[in-house]
């Protein structure tokens, strides 16, 4: 039947009990009717435990019919006539059914015990049988087989004992629940049967032993029977309830402190009020004389209810309570704290005395920035930077919200390894539990809790108040850490700005250093000869010097004419130093040098790799033995020369801002561009020979002298006039570098005689090949011959030089090399 019906049959039931009584008694004093009010209310119970339009939980049903019955129980107390046949029989149909009821739901209710489930059948069979021999014991005799038959009266009795056996029987599986493994939802959900029954079993001891009764107190046993049952059907109507599981715990406490204060307050006012006749008293006397009374009574009550509650939490909260207060007051505390040593201390303290053991570590670990907190012997916090286990990060982010209780990992570790990592940490760390704290759906920490001297299991009550708890401290941690992690950031981007000014001035140190290289490369190891004045004592180098100073000032491009081993770089370095163009950069490009698959690279350049052009800026670029350029690089470079426009090999176009000064040594006839000629032919410098510069030979001889005595050491050295006169003979083919060489080998001879002020003598001087006579020709002989004496005449010149002597010859250094190779095959 649903709980409706339960409710119509019962209410019914009642309200015919009440006529029946009132009938009899002409009338029921204030407690009577009181007692009848509280049945009938009992039996509209059953519309609670079933709401319309929902799904009855389960239980439900045996629930109302529990309710039901009781409520007609109570109502037949009202009359107070125990020899009614009525009554007796509806306490032969209630009690042993109820019983059966409390029994059956604590073997499914809220969970399910397995094997003792099967003993259902049997006790409804006992029940049935019970109400049958109680219905006999309390009907008239009957005749049977011919025969008067009188059932004895203990028939009615066993009905009652079956029913409390079995209520008993009920309280025992609830109390062996914890033990048999139930879950914290379950154990939850099975306080409020313990809150049930407990009370019940109370009471039905306290009304068997009639004899303990004084006489006064006779008449309130109605009362303390009506306390039962209001216990019985209220307590199993919130075990039904999954959405009351959460409070149980405390209101089981709750309720056990306010039944303990209230019968110890009826305990000291039971006597008092039977004295004066509180049960014969009418309504009108109750109102006028017994609420100062009440009054006074509540006034102790709540008194007595305060202390109950504290010794309730101590005696019946998991583990005396530690772990609830424990939140509580961390709660209470770090609220006000703004760095995370504080709050670290408010949190981790209250939890190392839930744990009961001094020596407990409770841990919270911080995910960004990466940190570990716990606390020392002292109670003092300590962080140290660490990174939060991988296992335990893993399981809070799969389950958001979940409280990690070290047992349940425990006991799953068998049938899943993957859990392993995870139940090592947990014992690692005598973890009762770990918690995640997270704030909205950004995981920021995980707070460890200890063990330590706790043995029994995290209840529901415990679980959610630790989800709560999570929550609350999420949003502070989240802000701390998120303020953490701004800093960090200000830090980071600091130190970033500090290392970039750093990198910026090591960078630009860097470039000064490079630039400082290459103007250094660009102006040649001989900087400081380039920078020297020339000797210009000849008219030849005077109306040089002239021509200089006059095309300085002039944009136009400059040839320069002179024979292998003369200063063509240091004419083009004053060209340069006399010019606008002054204070930029002066490059010096060797043609000769490069191969003609690579000169249009070398003159051009290509993306982020600048050639000659782009490398001389708007300064001065010399391009030494421009006629070794092939015909298409010397067209490319008029082109150039012309526009003031160029483009790199790969095709990107730049200004050309840089003076074109090229050498050569001779003037360019055929196979040289005829647009490349006629714009460096307008303006020309021929450098004289040094066979032409009579007048400046002995300068000469004495720079080389002291550049020869820096060479070798010595600190000055003089020269004969005989071996003066002998060089000043010579016609010197090779010019200024043919002179230095000549002297740097008789410097160094005087060197090797140990005198450090001496002279060049004529023994000193290496043998000068003598100048060809009239009749002499020099071409004589064969073509191999010519060719073998001009090309070592030009590697003797150039000091053995092989570069040198192939750029005096105007041949590449390859072509030099490879016919030195085929001449000395």
């Amino acid at each position: 039947m649903g709980g409706r019906v339960w409710s119509l049959l019962g209410s019914a039931s009642a309200l015919y009990l009440v006529a029946d009584a009132a009938q009899r008694q002409a009338g029921l004093s204030i407690s009577q009717w009181a007692l009848a009010l509280a049945g009938f209310l009992f039996t509209l119970l059953p519309w609670w435990f079933a709401p319309k339009g929902e799904k009855p939980p389960s239980g439900a049903r045996r629930v109302s019919a529990m309710a039901t019955l009781l409520g007609l129980a109570v109502t037949t107390l009202a009359s107070g006539d125990t020899d009614s046949l009525i009554n007796a029989g509806v306490w032969v149909l209630t009690l042993p059914v109820v019983g059966a009821l409390t029994l059956d739901l604590a073997l499914d209710t809220p969970d399910r015990l397995g094997r003792v489930r099967r003993i259902r059948p049997l006790l409804w069979l006992l029940v049935a049988v019970s109400i049958a021999i109680g219905t006999l014991s309390i009907a008239p005799a009957f005749e049977l087989f011919g025969e008067l038959r009188l059932v004895p009266a203990r028939g009615f009795r066993w009905a009652l004992w079956l029913g409390a056996s079995a209520t008993i029987f009920a309280l025992v599986l609830r109390l062996l629940r914890r033990p048999l493994g139930s879950a914290p939802e379950a154990l939850a959900g099975n306080a409020w049967g313990l809150l049930a029954l407990l009370p019940t079993v109370s009471i039905l001891v306290v009304l068997y032993f009639e004899s303990w009764w004084p006489t006064s107190a006779i008449a309130l046993r109605p009362f303390v029977a009506l306390a039962g049952a209001a216990i019985c059907v209220l307590g199993h109507g919130a075990l039904i309830d999954p959405s009351r599981r959460p409070r149980a715990g405390r209101s089981t406490r709750g309720v056990l402190a306010a039944f303990g204060a209230s019968l110890l307050v009826a305990s000291i006012s039971a006597p008092i009020a039977l004295a004066l006749g509180f049960a014969g008293e009418t309504l009108s006397g109750f109102w006028g004389s017994w609420i100062p009374f009440v009054a006074v009574l509540f006034g102790l009550a709540l008194v007595v209810h305060r202390r109950a509650q504290r010794l309730s939490r101590k005696l019946l909260a998991p583990f005396g309570g530690r772990l609830l207060e424990a939140l509580e007051e961390a709660s209470k505390t770090y609220g006000g704290e703004t760095e995370i040593e504080r709050v670290a201390e408010h949190l981790l303290l209250p939890f190392r005395r839930a744990s009961a053991s001094a020596e407990a570590r409770p841990i919270l670990w911080m995910i960004d920035p990466g940190r570990e907190i716990d606390l020392d012997a002292a109670g003092i916090s300590r962080v140290q930077s660490a990174e939060v286990p991988p296992s335990l990060v893993e399981r809070a982010l799969d389950a958001p919200g979940e409280v990690i209780v070290g047992r349940d990992i425990a006991s799953r570790l068998v049938r899943h390894p993957e859990l392993r990592a995870l139940g090592a940490i947990l014992e690692q760390t005598d973890a009762l539990c770990a918690l995640p704290i997270a704030r909205g759906v950004e995981l920021e920490g995980i707070l460890v809790i200890p063990k330590g001297r706790r043995r029994s299991r995290l209840t529901l009550e415990e679980i959610n108040a630790l989800r709560a708890f999570a929550q609350a401290a999420g949003a502070l941690l989240g802000t701390i850490a998120q303020r953490d992690r701004a800093q960090a950031r200000i830090a980071l981007a600091e130190r970033s700005r500090m290392e970039a000014h750093d990198a910026a001035d090591a960078a630009e140190a860097e470039r000064d250093r490079l630039r400082t290289e290459a103007q250094l490369l660009r102006e040649g190891r001989a900087l400081g000869r380039q920078r020297s004045a020339l000797v210009a004592y000849s008219p030849g180098m005077r109306a040089l010097d002239e021509k200089v100073q006059r095309l300085a000032s002039a944009e136009l491009p400059v040839l320069i004419l002179a024979e292998a081993g003369l200063p063509i770089d240091r004419v083009a370095r004053r060209l340069h130093a006399e010019s606008p163009r002054a204070e930029e950069a002066f490059v010096v490009a060797d043609c000769l040098s490069v191969s003609e698959e690579d000169e249009l690279f070398r003159l051009f350049g290509e993306s982020g790799r600048p050639g000659w052009i782009q490398s001389a800026g708007s300064g001065s670029l010399l391009l030494a033995d421009i006629t070794a350029l092939s015909e298409n690089a010397q067209r490319q470079l008029a082109e150039t020369i012309a526009t003031r426009r160029a483009r790199t090999v790969d095709g990107v176009a730049f200004e050309a801002q840089a003076r074109i000064i090229a050498s050569a040594r001779f003037r360019p006839r055929r196979g040289f561009d005829e647009e490349l000629k006629r714009w460096l032919t307008r303006a020309t410098l021929r450098i004289p020979p040094l066979r032409e510069r009579r007048e400046d030979f002995s300068s000469i001889v004495f720079l080389a002298l002291a550049r020869a005595c820096r060479l070798h050491g010595l600190e000055s050295a003089g020269i004969s006039e005989n071996a003066l006169r002998i060089l000043g003979q010579y016609e010197w083919p090779g010019n200024l570098r043919e002179l230095q060489h000549v002297i740097d080998l008789a410097v160094a001879k005087l060197a090797t005689e140990g005198e450090n002020l001496g002279r060049v003598e004529e023994a000193h001087l290496p043998p000068l090949p003598q100048t060809s006579t009239r009749g002499e020709d020099p071409l004589v002989g064969s073509y191999a011959d010519v060719e073998r004496r001009v090309l070592l005449r030009a590697l003797e010149i150039a000091g053995g030089n092989k570069s040198q002597a192939a750029r005096d010859l105007g041949l590449k250094r390859t072509t030099f090399l490879d016919k030195l190779r085929r001449l000395e095959s």
